[in-house]
């Protein structure tokens, strides 16, 4: 008798520990399936309608943001040269004589490519800008062109298109270049493209819903805030990010004006969005939030700790090379001109300077 209970305990035992692996492998399933659904829908390439369980009126364009990062002209002239070119990758648009640039350079969104740092930036219309800068009469009708083909052809959300950065920048370069966007647009054609971009601001406040920080979250609030300030009828995107802006920003901007990654380059993307943000609150009569202006107010003289001879920044924890002329057109917006602090105890970064000589450690 001893002998059977003992073996039955041992088959009881075997029985509890195969249930147990089979609750972890069921629970795991579990995990990533619910993960596979609801991990901002891009598994999925559901439709932007189908993602947002609802249809964003077509607002109107109240206000339309400064971007203040520098442009470059000469784009317009690898365009028409064939050459789709960014962040260091060119991609033959394969232009034949006789061919409309606008047509050949559609295909652009739907070409494969292996470097995804282009894709983002594809994606993210930053290049918008630098269409604007040219001189070229051609170069809103080519804005145009692109901007509506990119609608036609990613309106499933999924991708690189649809990382939350991504569709943050992509909603404020839309409003810092609406005005070439829609220049000379028939009314229909024109509450087409607000539509898309209203649609595009509740993708975001959709995919802001999922886990995020760093600057990332940073721009992510910032757009959302922007595209409540700039079109009509979205009042509810501008409540709903600014609280959550002013938290990231007071957890984010130490006390000295630095940021938490100890990154000078961190502070220049956060400052390139938030000066113009805050822009766009006095351009609607509305007093920017106090978190929002002690921020900036704590970063400008951080850049001017950091700024050496040359007028780089010094290359400290990922920071890269500086585009100096952008850096001058954002410290003008320090009305205070105030010298910048030998010692930042939070950042930890002293600062010593005697004429000519600076040294940051």
């Amino acid at each position: 008798m001893d002998r059977l209970a003992r073996a039955g305990n041992r088959i009881k035992g075997r029985v509890r520990q195969a249930g147990a692996q089979l609750r972890q492998k069921s629970d795991a399933l579990l995990h990533h399936s619910r993960r596979a659904i609801g991990h901002s829908g891009r598994e999925l390439g559901v439709s932007v309608g189908e993602f947002i369980g609802r249809d964003a009126p077509a607002p109107d364009l109240l206000l339309i943001p400064r971007d203040l990062v520098t442009a470059d002209p000469s784009f317009i002239t690898e365009l028409r040269k064939g050459q789709f070119g960014l962040d260091g990758m060119f991609v033959d648009l394969g232009l034949k004589e006789g061919v409309d640039l606008c047509v050949a350079a559609e295909t652009v969104f739907e070409a494969p490519f292996r470097d995804e740092r282009f894709d983002r930036a594809l994606h993210g219309f930053g290049w918008l800008r630098d269409l604007g800068a040219s001189m070229d009469v051609g170069a809103d009708h080519e804005a145009q062109k692109l901007t509506f083909a990119w609608i036609a052809c990613c309106g499933a959300v999924g991708g690189v298109a649809y990382e939350p950065m991504v569709v943050a920048r992509r909603i404020m370069a839309w409003l810092a270049n609406a005005p070439a966007i829609i220049v000379d647009l028939e009314d229909r054609k024109k509450s087409h493209f607000l539509f898309a971009l209203a649609q595009q601001a509740l993708v975001l406040r959709r995919l802001m819903e999922q886990p995020s920080s760093g600057v990332e979250r940073l721009v992510g609030l910032c757009a959302l805030a922007m595209a409540g300030l700039c079109l009509s009828r979205n009042e509810e995107l501008l409540d709903y990010a600014i609280p959550l802006l002013e938290i990231e920003l007071e957890a984010q901007i130490l006390p000295d004006g630095g940021h938490v990654s100890r990154n000078p380059d961190a502070l220049l993307a956060i400052l390139f969005d938030i000066i113009p943000l805050e822009r766009c609150f006095k351009g609607r009569d509305r007093r920017p939030p106090d978190g929002l202006s002690r921020a900036i107010e704590r970063m400008l003289p951080m850049i001017r700790f950091f700024r050496m001879g040359d007028s780089s920044l010094a290359r400290f924890n990922g920071q890269r090379g500086t585009p100096t002329d952008a850096l001058a057109t954002l410290l003008g917006y320090d009305s205070d001109h105030r010298k910048p602090p030998h010692f930042a105890p939070h950042s930890g970064y002293c600062r010593l300077q005697d004429g000519p000589g600076i040294v940051l450690c």
